[in-house]
């Protein structure tokens, strides 16, 4: 799957007709900043430092990104923050969603849950955990007496 960055589409795609005129109304209606580009950036921040909190995941390279299977949690966080500063009522499904999006980042933080490497260029084979590496004596192929002279 891959690391990916959070796009305003993603955002509000996970905005029903009714979030979505909210938004655009009581937020970039006022002359307000766009609080949507804070808001992701804190939760982008959160989840690279629950995978960063376990050992066996490796990040990826560039700030912005995460892993793609962290976007729908990373969505509902952004969307749940959203709505609460939006001032409006944020149904019970909204609510569990958010619920379960911290519950993921608690998991990732414990490594109940892994993520795929975010390591650019590197190889995502790993040996097994505990496993040591094994060292064997080498065998000669050549001897003294296979020497000429």
């Amino acid at each position: 799957m891959g690391w990916t960055t959070i796009t305003e589409n993603d955002v509000l795609a996970g905005l029903n007709a009714s979030e979505s005129t909210a938004y655009r109304t009581k937020l970039l209606g006022d002359g307000q900043l766009d609080p949507l580009i804070e808001i992701t950036d804190q939760v982008v921040a959160e989840i690279r430092e629950a995978v960063r909190s376990n050992p066996d995941n490796v990040l990826s390279s560039s700030a912005d990104q995460i892993p793609s299977s962290a976007i729908y949690h990373a969505v509902a966080t952004i969307r749940y923050r959203l709505l609460t500063r939006l001032m409006v009522p944020v149904s019970d499904a909204r609510t569990e969603e958010w619920r379960e999006a911290n519950r993921y980042r608690r998991d990732l933080a414990t490594g109940t849950i892994r993520v795929e490497s975010g390591a650019d260029n590197v190889d995502t084979e790993a040996a097994a955990p505990g496993s040591r590496p094994r060292i064997t004596t080498p065998t000669r192929t050549y001897e003294r007496s296979d020497a000429d002279g």
